[in-house]
């Protein structure tokens, strides 16, 4: 059965009020017992914003939840391509590391890594070419000298 979103609102409006009368009818018994040890504008302030409107908005999302009926996802038949550039510099002690773990991706798509050495001075891009036998989906860009991050990634 279809329903509106506006016939969906007013269903969650109306139970959310509901749920509401209800907690205001059972927390009366809080309100003469806090009142007695406070003042009752701030006992009703305590309780109307830690116990009451709480549960009016946690009643409107649960059926809000409830009434939700959402179409199957499709299943794909294909894959997006994917690239994942690593920017690295100075990276001589994890890019090995870094490597094997993204090789390690399970993906049915056509993918690939892009490690993009920005002028390391120590064995970093030494190190991923030696790689690149290894991983065929690995590629290495080598630029000089270091423009920083945001310009390797460009």
């Amino acid at each position: 059965m279809y329903l509106t979103i506006r016939t969906k609102f007013l269903i969650c409006l109306v139970v959310a009020s509901l749920w509401t009368a209800l907690s205001v009818w059972l927390s009366a018994h809080w309100l003469e017992a806090l009142s007695a040890h406070t003042t009752p504008a701030l006992a009703y302030f305590l309780i109307g914003f830690i116990a009451i409107v709480p549960g009016f908005m946690n009643a409107f999302i649960m059926t809000a939840l409830a009434l939700d009926k959402r179409p199957a996802l499709p299943t794909l038949t294909q894959w997006p391509s994917v690239s994942v550039f690593v920017a690295a510099y100075n990276e001589e002690g994890s890019i090995a590391e870094t490597v094997h773990s993204l090789m390690q991706q399970d993906y049915p798509g056509t993918w690939e890594v892009v490690v993009i050495n920005d002028g390391s001075r120590d064995r970093t891009a030494e190190l991923t070419r030696e790689l690149l036998p290894q991983y065929p989906r690995l590629r290495l860009i080598d630029l000089h000298p270091n423009g920083g991050k945001a310009n390797a990634l460009n």
